[in-house]
């Protein structure tokens, strides 16, 4: 078994507020908000990040809010040029994202990396009456899948709802390898109002396509 952080407010820390590894983790109905501001070691990272490594994650009904028009210093320390923060940083296998509102950050909400087998969803399987979450108002992607540090494998995008985001809603990579997986199975996804456009990259590589016209906004 593993552990499971509930219901806990996780904020202000100079890096990720939440580091998850291991197996069989659950992250379920925390508000996490203005982590990975200070950057002491200057590079990009997310508030909460899925750790390479890690499987089996099942992360829920999560708010994540980001903050990109800080001051320098920040809290009282000063904040590198490079170093910016995501909502989620996802590695591992077979982790499962439902239903988490992802909001302000100031890079990408979700950036994907090195994973084999990640579900993205909309909506809860676990929590029907629960209200449904957006990735939205984020300085750059909705969601950005970077193979920079491996393949990513096993993309579910369900009833996403990916909206009003500063760059485009979900950016898959343009160079090898290619990301693959189920990808949109039941043809519902609502990429609204992105300035950069609904989807963007090589696609080739899901099985069935990001939809052309949205579905449950």
């Amino acid at each position: 078994m593993g552990r499971s952080v509930w219901s806990t407010t996780i904020e202000l820390n100079g890096v990720n507020g939440l580091f998850i590894s291991g197996s069989s983790n659950q992250v379920l109905f925390n508000t996490v908000t203005y982590n990975h501001i200070e950057y002491s070691f200057g590079q990009d990272g997310g508030q909460i990040w899925l750790g390479m490594g890690s499987s089996g994650s099942i992360v829920r009904e999560n708010e994540v809010t980001g903050l990109y028009n800080y001051g320098n210093p920040e809290n009282g320390c000063s904040v590198p040029p490079t170093g910016k923060n995501y909502g989620f940083e996802i590695y591992g296998t077979s982790q499962d994202l439902y239903n988490n509102g992802v909001t302000t950050q100031e890079v990408a909400g979700l950036v994907v990396d090195d994973t084999n087998g990640i579900e993205i969803m909309g909506t809860d399987p676990y929590c029907t009456q629960c209200t449904p979450n957006k990735i939205a108002g984020n300085y750059g992607a909705g969601i950005w899948f970077d193979n920079l540090d491996g393949p990513i494998t096993g993309i579910v995008l369900d009833t996403v709802r990916v909206e009003n985001n500063g760059g485009v809603g979900i950016q898959f990579d343009t160079s090898a390898p290619v990301d693959t997986g189920p990808g949109f199975p039941s043809g519902a996804a609502c990429l609204s109002g992105n300035s950069g456009g609904r989807w963007t990259g090589n696609d080739t590589g899901l099985s069935y396509k990001p939809p052309a016209n949205d579905t449950g906004c």
